[in-house]
């Protein structure tokens, strides 16, 4: 993951420059840049003007598959997830339909926060060995005919892409470690939640947030109060769970697996917590989430 490492070597650009620069990747290439938020919309990582698949042909096949893009969905969340966080870095895939799509990922102080994904492509070429690819579905008859609509990407030109789209993540990534002012409208709150999204894996208390805001502890308290109308451990707590249940929603990992990367001690801990707060053992949850995917809309 070179790319990632070389994020504090490279000159930091505005946010402005940033959708530039999508939109420049997108002209070379003939595609669409698309973002998927791992964070629920936690952390502001993800542009609030980036679109989620919902470039023309995508947005058509979904609407033929029943039920209403379900075999899109469980892909590109819950396997895609599960083939980065068992192999972190750039990837290219073949969705459901047979098309390509290049898969980034964005990190934030080591955590899956979210994923680019560029494409979709047609499959000119061979797919290789190490290509993700998911179960090929059986799709309208018209697909064939929306495919010649998407530009090729030849061999030679796919790592040129990953290049230029892990550059692009590691600006995002930086952008979202950047504190905003403190004075400026929802500056503290945006510190806060940037804080916690950074934490959930890992012990955060009070004091830790009051050297982050770089206020007293008894004032970080008054701010987290006045802003979110509840205790910072309790505020805390709300987010985890939240990153729980889309991770139990959307990944395989197991339940105490999901427990220590929410932040909680144990899974026994956490059983009781998320019990409390949802009405269900995560468990449970994950069932009803799977069960409900399947349902027709």
């Amino acid at each position: 993951m070179l790319y990632f490492s070389i994020k504090n070597e490279i000159h930091m650009l505005e946010p402005q420059q940033l959708s530039q620069a999508i939109a420049a990747l997108e002209r070379k290439y003939g595609c669409v840049v698309c973002f998927h938020d791992y964070t629920n919309g936690r952390l502001q990582v993800i542009p609030e003007t980036a679109r989620v698949h919902d470039n023309f042909f995508c947005a058509t096949v979904k609407s033929h598959y029943p039920p209403g893009g379900g075999a899109c969905a469980f892909f590109d969340f819950r396997l895609v997830q599960n083939r980065i966080e068992e192999k972190p870095g750039p990837f290219f895939k073949c969705c459901p339909a047979g098309v390509l799509e290049a898969v980034v990922p964005i990190f934030l102080n080591g955590r899956l926060v979210g994923a680019m994904f560029v494409g979709p492509f047609r499959n000119d070429a061979p797919l290789s060995p190490e290509m993700f690819q998911a179960e090929r579905r059986a799709v309208f008859s018209d697909v064939e005919r929306l495919k010649r609509r998407l530009a090729g990407l030849p061999p030679e030109e796919r790592e040129g892409l990953l290049a230029l789209a892990g550059l692009i993540a590691v600006q995002l990534s930086a952008l979202a470690e950047q504190p905003g002012p403190s004075g400026a409208p929802g500056g503290r709150r945006e510190q806060i939640l940037n804080f916690i999204a950074a934490h959930l894996h890992r012990p955060a208390g009070l004091p830790e947030l009051a050297a982050h805001l770089r206020l007293s502890v008894s004032r970080s308290s008054q701010v987290v109060r006045a802003l979110f109308a509840c205790s910072f451990p309790q505020l805390l707590t709300r987010h985890r769970l939240e990153y729980a249940c889309s991770l139990l929603a959307h990944s395989r990992l197991k339940i105490t697996a999901v427990a220590l990367q929410c932040g909680f001690r144990d899974a026994a801990y956490f059983h009781r917590v998320f019990h409390r707060q949802e009405g269900c053992s995560p468990l449970a949850y994950r069932r009803r989430q799977e069960s409900a995917a399947t349902q027709p809309v």
